[in-house]
C-alpha cells in the first residue's frame, strides 16, 4: 500500500493505493494513529486505487472511527470500487463512514466548494 496527500479547494485528501492486508496495516495504523491527533470535522479517504481490503484493514479504519469519534469527526470513503465497498458493507460498517461515489462528492458532501468545480471537469471529459 502506497499513499499520499492531496489538498483540493483547501481540503486534504488522503489517498491510498494498493492492498490493504494486514501485511500493511500497521503502517497504516501508525499514519492514521497521528492524523487523529489532529481535531478535524472531517476525514476524506480516496480509495479509488485500493484493489482489495481484508479484516485487518478493516479493523484499522474501525480504530481511527474510535479514536476520532470523540471529536464527532465524520469519516468519507470516496472512489471505493465495489468489491471493496461490498466488503465494509458485508460487516455494517456504512454506519461508521460516510461513503461517496468519487473525491468531489466527498468534497461537496463537506462544503468545499472544490468539489464543484471537480465535478464540472469530471462531467467534462464524457
Amino acid at each position: 500500500m502506497k499513499h499520499s496527500i492531496e489538498t483540493l479547494g483547501g481540503i486534504e485528501v488522503l489517498k491510498l493505493h494498493g492492498e490493504i492486508d494486514l501485511k500493511v496495516s500497521p503502517d497504516l495504523r501508525g499514519l492514521l494513529t497521528k492524523k487523529a491527533q489532529t481535531p478535524q470535522d472531517y476525514f476524506i479517504f480516496d480509495l479509488q486505487d485500493v484493489s482489495y481490503i481484508d479484516s485487518s484493514g478493516l479493523a484499522t479504519f474501525v480504530e481511527f472511527f474510535q479514536l476520532t469519534r470523540e471529536k464527532n469527526s465524520n469519516i468519507l470513503m470516496a472512489g471505493l470500487k465495489p468489491r471493496v465497498r461490498s466488503i465494509f458493507e458485508l460487516v455494517r460498517l456504512e454506519e461508521l463512514f460516510i461513503f461517496c461515489d468519487c473525491v468531489a462528492d466527498a468534497i461537496e458532501k463537506v462544503g468545499g466548494a472544490a468539489g464543484s468545480v471537480l465535478n464540472s471537469m469530471d462531467s467534462a471529459g464524457d
